[in-house]
């Protein structure tokens, strides 16, 4: 049966947009059409809109895109100096006409639940409706979980159960029982949601085959399987590689497991720090107390060592070995460790910022202080404040990494020997000195002689220096744009290096 949705203009009936459609037309095509006929509209505001009511062929008011005063009773929109007033007839409308409406104009959640309820009386008492496959079609569109009232003819229809959990593939707890254990439907289910897999049945969570695609990529979905899956060895360790939280949370998986090596490493190696340490701290004593085991951990979370055995936590040979992987082993080490010149130096050759769990005296000692800042010059953040304007230390630092020159003290900053040195080192670093050291020849000149373009930064004075402009120019023929003496333009001299 051919139909027509009648889009009222506000202004007046010629500009309004006729859009026909058949009683059997899709959501998707009523929805196109209307689109359509928008988006051809003659009559758009300068703003690019369109303020419209849908009304069907009877005239009866279905919507409107205006700003909604009483919705559902009385809606008034004004534009441009007109002001209709339509009153809602909720009985008289085609579900299809209204379900677009509510999609093309994209309105606010409370406000679809408002009509479609007020509209379709949508609960389970409502059979009638809820048979109608085209009506269920639409709905599941707009709210997928409506299908929960879906008569059970429809909740088996396998074409339109494949498109509703396409749509939300949680919407498989809703299916028949035929259907819920269909493979083709689980699959279309899972394929954007794995999640879904906790609404399959029970037949389908308690074979191992169906289950072990799932845990291998979401080790969360354990906790859904049959309890006697969750006894199998191959699916706990899978489950662990993806979710290596369910070793402490699961009192079974705790309980039993807590002293296998191969289950508490698998779930230290594919974790978080934080996470790390729990599942240590909930393995087995037995396994707490093995060095080899801990040495095993070490190079994915050295915090594990807070939770070794007490006798463990003074064994010299772990704690040496454990060096290779991170100098921040420091940090649990006994404190004769900590005051172990021979080991503070191999931990912060290994990583600089174990300096900071060095003993007081080896922190301030700086030959010990050098060798961290040549493994990280960001080193400099946690030095005391000796150091941190300590010429010597300053230049080290620039060696490694000159950006560090933004962070350094004004102590620093502001002392002509340590800015004349690393001017030498990295001589671009002249353009972040202040302004009275960029007017210090001594200093300018070994910038320039190194980059004439630094001219450019050198105060007025010396842009006028002959010495030091002909420096520049050695070095960057375009620095003679920089003087700024007329005189020293036409200088024979400096002329000839052009």
């Amino acid at each position: 049966m051919n139909k027509e949705i009648i889009i009222k203009s506000p202004f007046g009936a010629n500009s309004n947009l006729i859009v026909k459609y058949n009683i059997k037309d899709s959501y998707n095509v009523i929805k196109k059409k209307i689109e359509k006929a928008i988006s051809s509209y003659e009559y758009i505001n300068e703003y690019n809109e369109f303020f419209y009511a849908i009304v069907d062929e009877n005239n009866k008011f279905i919507f409107t895109n205006f700003s909604f005063e009483k919705v559902l009773n009385q809606i008034q929109f004004t534009k441009y100096g007109y002001t209709y007033d339509y009153i809602i007839d909720l009985n008289s409308l085609e579900y299809n006409i209204i379900l677009s409406a509510i999609d093309i104009t994209k309105i606010n959640d409370n406000i679809i639940n408002q009509m479609l309820e007020r509209t379709f009386n949508l609960t389970e008492n409502n059979k009638e409706l809820f048979q109608d496959y085209y009506f269920v079609r639409f709905i599941i569109n707009i709210k997928p979980e409506l299908f929960r009232y879906a008569s059970n003819d429809l909740k088996n229809n396998k074409c339109l159960v494949s498109e509703l959990v396409q749509i939300d593939g949680m919407m498989l707890e809703y299916v028949s029982k035929e259907l819920i254990n269909d493979n083709e439907i689980i699959s279309i289910a899972t394929k954007d949601n794995a999640y879904a897999f906790q609404h399959t049945s029970d037949e389908f969570r308690s074979k191992k085959e169906n289950v072990l695609p799932f845990i291998r990529k979401h080790g969360s979905l354990y906790s859904n399987i049959s309890e006697e899956l969750q006894k199998d060895y191959e699916i706990i360790l899978l489950a662990i590689l993806t979710c290596p939280s369910i070793f402490y949370e699961n009192k079974y998986i705790n309980k039993n497991y807590n002293n296998n090596k191969e289950i508490v490493f698998a779930a230290i190696s594919t974790t978080a720090s934080s996470h790390q340490q729990l599942i240590f701290q909930n393995a087995s004593l037995e396994l707490r107390s093995d060095k080899n085991f801990i040495l095993s951990c070490i190079p994915y979370s050295i915090d594990i060592l807070q939770y070794i055995s007490d006798e463990l936590k003074t064994d010299n040979d772990l704690f040496y070995k454990g060096l290779n992987f991170s100098g921040l082993i420091l940090k649990y080490a006994p404190d004769y460790l900590k005051n172990s010149r021979n080991f503070v130096s191999k931990a912060v050759k290994n990583n600089g910022f174990a300096l900071q769990y060095a003993s007081e005296d080896l922190q301030n000692d700086r030959d010990i202080v050098l060798l961290a800042i040549q493994n990280n010059p960001n080193v400099y953040t946690i030095l005391n404040k000796r150091y941190k304007s300590d010429i010597d230390i300053g230049i080290e630092i620039i060696k490694k990494d000159s950006t560090i020159y933004t962070i350094l003290t004004n102590n620093l900053k502001k002392n002509k020997l340590f800015l004349l040195e690393i001017v030498k080192i990295k001589e671009y670093l002249l353009q972040y000195f202040e302004t009275e050291f960029k007017n210090n020849y001594n200093i300018v000149i070994e910038a320039v002689k190194r980059d004439g373009e630094l001219l450019k930064y050198a105060s007025e004075r010396l842009k006028s220096n002959k010495k030091l402009i002909i420096e520049a120019i050695k070095t960057f023929k375009k620095a003679y744009n920089f003087i700024t003496d007329d005189e020293l333009k036409n200088d024979k001299d400096i002329l000839m290096l052009l």
